[in-house]
């Protein structure tokens, strides 16, 4: 154990203060490259009714760089100067994606997302008529499931064991 006087004479060694100024000056450039080299951008998306639009994905397309708005519309970006030009993507499922450039946007804009509408084709119910098939005992029967789309398709054997009904 090192002793008071001891440890006031390392405090004054002309290394130990070195290697603290040192220390002091990587944390000041560190901190001046993450504050001075980017831009922070903040805001909150509403509707048309300038209500809050909760969780719309914010980001750079195909940069890795993006957040998500809270409960309240609310978003925080710090965003690197290396893509002060390019644009910035407002997307959500029920709204249409809005871009804009980071140099376009204000401090604590409001951005307003339009509702995306969606037009459903027109569905119409016919009653069909059931059809039965009386099928022996003993058939070996070869049947598809109905399945459609690329790669969907199942078939079935089926082997009757006693006269039955198939509803088709």
């Amino acid at each position: 154990m090192f002793n008071k006087g001891c440890r006031q004479t390392l405090k004054r060694h002309p290394l130990h203060v070195e290697i603290r100024m040192a220390w002091i000056i990587a944390v000041f450039l560190f901190h001046i490259n993450t504050v001075c080299g980017q831009k922070q951008v903040q805001g909150v998306t509403v509707d048309a009714d300038n209500k809050p639009v909760k969780y719309v994905d914010i980001g750079f397309e195909g940069k890795g760089l993006g957040t998500v708005s809270d409960a309240n519309g609310v978003f925080l970006l710090d965003v690197p100067d290396s893509l002060k030009d390019e644009p910035l993507t407002f997307s959500h499922v029920s709204y249409n994606t809005k871009q804009l450039l980071i140099r376009d946007i204000s401090q604590n804009q409001t951005i307003v997302l339009e509702e995306k509408v969606f037009e459903l084709p027109e569905v119409s119910v016919n009653p069909q008529k059931i059809s039965f098939k009386r099928l022996k005992k003993g058939v070996r029967m070869f049947g598809d499931m109905g399945i459609t789309g690329l790669g969907g398709s199942v078939g079935v054997v089926l082997n009757i064991k006693k006269e039955s009904l198939l509803k088709y």
